[in-house]
C-alpha cells in the first residue's frame, strides 16, 4: 500500500479484512508516518517505494492527491513490475 495519509488506516483495514489477501504492507515517502501506520494495524513496512514494489503481488496506492503525476508514476510502475495497481 502506497500512501500513510489520513486514509490510509480505513483502506489497510479493508485489506487486512480481504479475501485472500495474505500480507499486505505499507510504505510512504514519510518513512514515520508508514511506521507508524504499519504499527497500529500490524502490517509489514517497507522502508522505499522500490522496496515495497519489488516485495509486492499486488500495489494499491492510497492518496487523495499526490502532487506532480507522483500517483501515475507508481501506477505505471508497477505495471513494469508485473502488478496489478490500483488508485484508492
Amino acid at each position: 500500500m502506497f500512501g500513510a495519509g489520513r486514509i490510509a488506516p480505513l483502506h489497510g483495514r479493508t485489506l487486512v479484512d480481504a479475501p485472500g489477501v495474505a500480507a499486505v504492507s505499507i510504505t510512504d515517502v514519510v518513512p514515520e508516518r508508514a511506521e507508524r501506520v504499519a504499527a497500529e494495524l500490524g502490517l509489514e513496512h517497507e522502508p522505499s517505494q522500490e522496496a515495497a514494489l519489488t516485495a509486492a503481488d499486488a500495489v494499491v496506492i492510497v492518496q487523495d492527491v499526490l502532487p506532480g503525476g507522483t500517483s501515475v508514476d507508481l501506477e505505471r510502475r508497477g505495471f513494469i513490475y508485473g502488478l496489478a495497481a490500483g488508485l484508492k
